[in-house]
């Protein structure tokens, strides 16, 4: 991986390169650059410990201190890598074919579970509205490619550009796993969680990040009502900026 980046600092020195290229090009080869590495290590076979010092290290993040990252940029992923190592490893025992994540920031998550799940999963798709762009500088073009390369090794690949609730009410798909990490009010939360229920196949389970965040109240307001209604469940949490909680084994 060191010498894709040395050629990129040394290619994007030219003063004509970066004349030519925009912010957004910019990131859009760091995003390929960190594709290119996935692919040269077999991250499916990474142990607990080493999974989340590539998380911590290699993958990029949207903010260092908050999810307790090294490196910025990459897939610019906003979780915590020891909780979401844990949550992959987890999800990957029960070999799911189809996967649903609604909200997804710039695409990061997206693209790495179901990488991680692709041994698996037949079915991988995502939903935004993108109205988180200018926070993050969300692009439907980084998402474009990781939508094209994801499809190269799981047969269903789709990304819809809709509301969550448009999406789930016309939605006719089923699916093993749903992540929801889109509207973080509570109303918001439950909406997109009552609303995926129909869509989720027996036994399947649902995930919900910031179950722990001091900075969304609503998410932890329904995780505490849900793990209190569900025995089957799963908390990963390191600190009190994220968390992600896990229903599993449902049947409504």
């Amino acid at each position: 991986m060191k010498i894709y980046r040395y050629l990129k600092i040394l290619v994007l020195s030219l003063p004509f390169v970066r004349f030519i290229l925009n912010g957004n090009s910019l990131k859009r080869i760091d995003l390929k650059l960190s594709i290119i590495e996935i692919e040269k290590i077999d991250l499916t076979a990474l142990q607990y410990n080493q999974l989340v010092n590539w998380l911590r290290n290699k993958a990029g993040t949207s903010n260092k201190k908050y999810f307790k990252a090294n490196f910025t940029g990459g897939l610019k992923l906003q979780q915590v890598p020891e909780e979401y190592a844990s949550l992959m490893q987890f999800v990957r025992s029960f070999q799911p074919k189809s996967y649903l994540e609604i909200g997804i920031g710039n695409g990061g998550s997206w693209f790495l579970m179901s990488y991680f799940l692709k041994n698996s999963l037949e079915i991988s798709h995502a939903v935004d509205n993108l109205s988180y762009g200018k926070q993050i500088n969300q692009q439907k073009a980084d998402i474009e490619s990781i939508k094209k390369y994801l499809s190269s090794s799981i047969s269903d690949v789709n990304f819809f550009h809709s509301s969550s609730t448009n999406f789930l009410t016309n939605c006719d798909n089923k699916y093993n796993v749903i992540f929801i990490d889109g509207d973080h009010s509570y109303e918001g939360v439950k909406s997109d969680y009552e609303f995926s229920k129909k869509l989720l196949h027996k036994e399947g389970m649902f995930i919900f990040h910031d179950v722990n965040s001091d900075n969304s109240p609503g998410v932890k307001k329904l995780w505490s009502e849900l793990k209190q209604a569900y025995p089957c469940y799963k908390e990963f949490v390191e600190g009190s900026t994220c968390g992600i909680g896990v229903l599993y084994n449902l049947s409504y």
